[in-house]
């Protein structure tokens, strides 16, 4: 995703009306989800959206206390931690080698 398009979006996000809000955030979830080719089902839309505005969220706070690092939205904005980390981390380990 462009750094630019997100530096906006973000700015917009947390600085606006909750009217503009509400559009910055609905348009990055429509640009984020086009860039990673994902589509949900009615009923996870709402669900997915939550997390993904979560992630923005976090990501700004994280940013504003690190101001050394970068963090960013990635392909992984749509799972909770406890969803990532059940299914990329933790891999089983053959103990008997």
């Amino acid at each position: 995703m462009n750094k630019v398009l997100l530096a906006f979006a973000l700015i917009a996000l947390f600085s606006g009306a909750s009217a503009s809000r509400a559009e910055a955030s609905s348009s990055l979830w429509g640009t984020w989800k086009a860039a990673h080719k994902k589509q949900y089902s009615p009923s996870e839309e709402s669900h997915r959206r939550d997390v993904f505005l979560s992630s923005i969220e976090k990501i700004a706070r994280l940013n504003a206390e690190y101001p050394t690092a970068k963090f960013i939205l990635n392909q992984f904005s749509y799972l909770t931690n406890a969803e990532f980390k059940a299914k990329y981390a933790g891999a089983l380990i053959d103990h008997k080698l």
